[in-house]
């Protein structure tokens, strides 16, 4: 009794392999539905597998066909040549197509090995792969025909000396020596198209010798500015000499870097004598130090100190302005005058309160003389 496998009706209708104008335009759109709205003509691996897997119907004794799809993704990028330099995690439209051929060849494979009661379960052995060489030959594998010659010795070289081969590893070599003779049949037209749409959206990646230098600028592994669709490359535009010479750039203006700058970078108002070196950071802090907050601006720098000065000159110097930056400077100049003055009130013996200052600095004053 025949196992059942997949239905093949649905599976056509998710791989669209016709060469004819029927199936080149269901692969054209879903290639697009695929692409997405920006249309750049380049499918990546997530995106593809994402899709694929999503549409095809259930298949027999493959419950999850992502592991199976990510194998066949790789064994096409590397059995099909790009038209393009897009790397091996892209598919181009002729790819695309090779894509969906080992798909459906990997089913009927599938299905082919299926029918027969595997020795080894989940395995292929030499009997089972005797027994599918007609099969093989008959869809287009060309080296089946050179395998049955001498099947042995082929089993041995795809097993790589085992008895045993599991099916999914027995599947995609025998796809990845036999996918360039499956997908020649319409080929030339799927690259001319695949051309036609880098050529809009990335025709440096066609380039057989790409261009280093644009505009006075080195790109290495980088593309080139894209003109805009149906224009050529726009002419070079000068560049400034910070991009052409990198030890020139400025730092960045942040915030950070004007508060923190290395003083070698800071530009000097009275130009240094020739061989002298810059200032060091600590040298700089040792010279000058910074006060941690800025003073009135009504009075001198010279002025704003206590230093020799009497009570009496501390009183005339309150009067004319109260410096004051916090509460700790007002407690040393209260000191240093004769003391501060303390509300007097009733407290109760288990409750004490904190001194608290006079509402005016003056009667502070007054009070303690």
């Amino acid at each position: 009794m025949r196992t059942f496998t997949v239905h093949w009706n649905d599976l056509k209708r998710c791989l669209p392999l016709g060469n004819d104008l029927a199936g080149q335009a269901m692969r054209r759109d879903l290639f697009e539905r695929i692409d997405g709205p920006d249309g750049k003509g380049i499918l990546q691996q997530a995106k593809v597998i994402r899709a694929i897997y999503r549409s095809l119907p259930t298949i027999t004794g493959i419950p999850d066909t992502r592991p199976f799809l990510t194998r066949g993704f790789h064994t096409t990028v590397g059995a099909i040549a790009p038209v393009a330099r897009i790397g091996t995690d892209n598919l181009d439209r002729n790819q695309f197509r090779s894509f969906m051929t080992y798909i459906w060849y990997y089913v009927k494979v599938w299905e082919l090995l299926l029918q027969n009661d595997a020795q080894v379960k989940g395995h292929v052995t030499l009997p089972e792969f005797e027994a599918a060489l007609a099969s093989l030959q008959k869809w287009g594998f060309k080296e089946a025909a050179l395998w049955d010659r001498d099947p042995t010795a082929a089993f041995d070289r795809l097993s790589g000396g085992n008895s045993v081969l599991p099916v999914e590893e027995f599947i995609d070599r025998c796809l990845n020596s036999a996918l360039p003779d499956l997908c020649q049949d319409g080929e030339e037209n799927e690259r001319e198209m695949a051309i036609s749409k880098l050529s809009k959206t990335f025709p440096h990646l066609l380039d057989q010798n790409p261009t280093k230098k644009f505009g006075g600028l080195t790109f290495i592994g980088s593309a080139l500015p894209l003109p805009p669709p149906g224009q050529k490359r726009p002419p070079p535009q000068p560049v400034s000499e910070a991009l052409i010479k990198p030890h020139t750039f400025n730092r960045w203006a942040t915030q950070y870097t004007v508060d923190y700058e290395n003083p070698s970078r800071l530009p000097s108002p009275v130009p240094s004598a020739p061989g002298s070196r810059p200032q060091s950071r600590g040298e700089l802090s040792k010279a000058q130090s910074t006060p941690a907050l800025r003073r009135a601006e009504s009075i001198s720098a010279g002025k704003q100190t206590l230093t020799g000065l009497d009570r009496e000159a501390i009183r005339k110097k309150l009067e004319a302005h109260v410096e004051m930056n916090n509460t700790s400077h007002l407690r040393k100049l209260l000191k240093v005058a004769g003391g501060m003055a303390v509300e007097k009130q009733i407290c109760s013996p288990t409750k004490h309160r904190r001194p608290t200052f006079a509402a005016n600095p003056m009667m502070a004053m007054a009070a303690a003389y």
